[in-house]
Formats: structure tokens, C-alpha cells, sequence
């Protein structure tokens, strides 16, 4: 493998889920990991009532160029997949693919993409800014968002840049 194939390979993130791990801190578990090539392990969490709660869900990286079909966590075989992160959107203008640190962009509204309010209190008809569908931007149902995710999918198994 060559050296920019390493490099690549290297910056692959993977999951794993096991709910016996909720439990388990972060450290002791990439420590557990180590001897079979993870360096980094970070847990995926979900917001819920304003309360980040933890997932049993979590992303390996790994050090070395050979990647395991499976793991073993204890006495636990636990499948890895390949991770695919959601499109990264912007809670200014609503648009994919930046942050609202680095938006050139309007204040847009994420329910009804209107310009100049946020969400918190708008009660209009949903509108999706980026596909202009009957869902607000957000929504796991938009065109846009499906396109982003495939887009990211594709990226990250062929190991090709965005453009």
C-alpha cells in the first residue's frame, strides 16, 4: 500500500455498537482497543430535551493500514462498519456543507426558510431552503440531504475527495 493510501486509511473513521459499552468511559475503552490497532475512540451522542445523552454507538480510529472485519470488546465479537458522517449544516443560512462560524450567508429560518428570523418561535408552513420541499431543513426527508449523505457515502468508501 502506498504511502498516500496509508494516510487515507488512516483518517477512516469506523462504528461499533454494543449497549454493554453505554457504561464503559471512553479511555478505558481505547486503552482495551489499543492492542488491536485503534488510536482514537469517541462516543456518539444525541441531544434530547436540551440533555446530550450518550449512544451505545461508537467511532474507532484506527492506526494501523489493516482493518478488522470485527473486534473484540471483553468476551464480545462486535461487527465494524465503515462510518459515514450526516452533511455538516449551517444553523445560520441552513445551506450544507459549512458552519455558521464560516457562513457568508442570511439569517434563515430552519421551518420556514424565510430570511431574517430563526426558528425557536416561527410557527409558518414548513419550507426546505435547500430543496424547497413541504418539511423543514432539517428534516431527514429532504432531497438535499439524501443527495449530501450519498455524496459523503460515496466520498468516504472510494476514498475520493468532494470534488
Amino acid at each position: 500500500m502506498s504511502a498516500s493510501n496509508l494516510k487515507l486509511v488512516q483518517r477512516l473513521s469506523f462504528v461499533i455498537s454494543c449497549g454493554e459499552l453505554l457504561i464503559v468511559p471512553v479511555e478505558e475503552i481505547t486503552e482495551k482497543l489499543q492492542s488491536q490497532g485503534v488510536s482514537h475512540v469517541r462516543r456518539i451522542t444525541i441531544r434530547r430535551d436540551g440533555r446530550l445523552l450518550n449512544t451505545k454507538h461508537l467511532i474507532l480510529t484506527f492506526s494501523s493500514a489493516k482493518l478488522p472485519e470485527h473486534i473484540k470488546a471483553g468476551y464480545i465479537r462486535l461487527s465494524v462498519r465503515v462510518y459515514i458522517p450526516n452533511p455538516l449544516r449551517c444553523f445560520q443560512c441552513q445551506r450544507f456543507g459549512h458552519s455558521k462560524s464560516s457562513c457568508r450567508g442570511t439569517l434563515t429560518c430552519a421551518r420556514c426558510a424565510e430570511v431574517g428570523h430563526d426558528s425557536t418561535t416561527c410557527t409558518a408552513k414548513e419550507k426546505s431552503i435547500n430543496c424547497k420541499g413541504d418539511h423543514t431543513s432539517l428534516s431527514w426527508d429532504c432531497f438535499a440531504w439524501k443527495q449530501e449523505k450519498e455524496i459523503i457515502s460515496t466520498k468516504i468508501k472510494h476514498q475520493i475527495s468532494y470534488a
